[in-house]
């Protein structure tokens, strides 16, 4: 399986982060730095990234940007995707979080290129993934029970919620790369989940309520 993971400095999620703040700057709405994993020190990011802890991920998983409507969200741009299917991937951990923020309250939203290269807005909460990869030969013990208890957390959500729509595959397969648990969430799914970026701040502006959160 061959998956496009970008650095946060590579090109594709540069220029989605740098979409991201034209648009706002045109409606008039600054965006704010939200500090994260990515801008800790070295030594500090080499320490995290060796603690799987709930509160290691928790850090790992934050969303860095805050966009300042009223009300406000947090955002991150995602550009990971499979080679073979299209379908987007999202780190387990960071979907798992943030589906929690969501449930609390907080709005808390990923950005995404669709097939248009129209940058498109998502929630957590109406967002279900097809597939959950938890690596058998990878994750054991523990770990691997923390993973499980985020993936049972999120198919309860969905199972539950979205009735009559298909069951959340698991797969167990080796990934390669860094291997961390992610998941997937097809294309098709995410054009009707998600809203396009300049009609959600228009809908903000105007304070509609939003139907897909």
């Amino acid at each position: 399986m061959r998956r496009f993971r970008p650095r946060p400095d590579h090109p594709e999620h540069v220029n989605l982060v740098e979409e991201l703040c034209n648009i706002c700057l045109f409606y008039a709405v600054d965006v704010i730095d939200v500090p994260t994993y990515d801008l800790l020190a070295r030594k500090d990011r080499e320490l995290y990234k060796k603690n799987f802890s709930d509160e290691a991920l928790y850090i790992r998983s934050r969303l860095d940007k805050l966009v300042l409507t009223n009300p406000p969200f947090l955002v991150d741009a995602k550009t990971c995707v499979r080679k073979d299917t299209g379908n987007y991937s999202i780190e387990l951990s960071s979907f798992y979080f943030n589906l929690q923020l969501c449930k609390l309250g907080v709005h808390a939203f990923y950005l995404y290129w669709d097939i248009d290269k129209e940058p498109r807005i998502f929630s957590p909460l109406s967002a279900p993934p097809s597939t959950i990869w938890i690596q058998e030969d990878r994750w054991v013990g523990a770990d691997r029970q923390r993973f499980e208890r985020y993936a049972s957390t999120i198919k309860q959500h969905f199972e539950i919620g979205w009735l009559g729509r298909d069951r959340i595959e698991d797969r167990k397969e080796p990934t390669g790369g860094s291997e961390d648990p992610f998941l997937l969430i097809p294309i098709p799914t995410l054009k009707q989940c998600s809203m396009n970026l300049s009609n959600f701040l228009e809908s903000q502006r105007s304070r509609k309520v939003l139907n897909f959160v």
